[in-house]
C-alpha cells in the first residue's frame, strides 16, 4: 500500500498524550483515523456497518473490473447482494429426522449428514 505524508496541526497537550501513552505517532493516527471513518460511515448510512474482510486478489480484481465496466454500482453493493443470496440459500437448507416432515409441494435434494439427513429445499415449478 502506498503512503502519502500529511501535515496535521495538533494542540500541545494532544501531542504529549500521544507520545506518553502510545509512542508511535503514525500508528496512532492510522488507527484513530480508521476508527473515526468507521464511526462516520455508520452515521452516514444508518443500519449498515463497516467491516474489513480478506479476499483473494483475483476475486477483488474481478469485482472491481465489473464495477469499472459499469455492470455493478460498487464493491459494497456486490457484497451485500452476495450476502443476501447466501443467507437465502442457507434458509432453504433444512434438517429432517423423519420423512413424514416433508412438504409434498417441495423438492428435497439430499446433502448428506451425520446422524440425520440434510436436504436443500427447492420449490416445485
Amino acid at each position: 500500500m502506498s503512503r502519502k505524508n500529511r501535515t496535521i496541526f495538533l494542540y500541545n497537550w494532544q501531542l504529549e498524550e500521544i507520545d506518553k501513552r502510545y509512542g508511535n505517532r503514525c500508528q496512532f493516527f492510522r488507527e484513530a483515523i480508521t476508527e473515526q471513518l468507521e464511526r462516520d460511515n455508520n452515521k452516514l448510512i444508518p443500519g449498515k456497518k463497516v467491516i474489513t474482510i480478506s479476499l483473494e486478489k483475483e476475486t477483488v480484481k474481478a469485482v472491481i473490473k465489473m464495477c469499472e465496466e459499469e455492470k455493478l454500482i460498487s464493491f459494497s453493493e456486490y457484497a451485500r447482494t452476495a450476502a443476501t443470496n447466501k443467507i437465502e440459500n442457507l434458509d432453504r437448507i433444512v434438517k429432517f429426522t423423519k420423512r413424514e416432515n416433508r412438504n409434498p409441494d417441495k423438492v428435497y435434494i439430499p446433502l448428506g449428514g451425520d446422524d440425520y439427513l440434510t436436504y436443500k429445499v427447492l420449490r416445485k415449478a
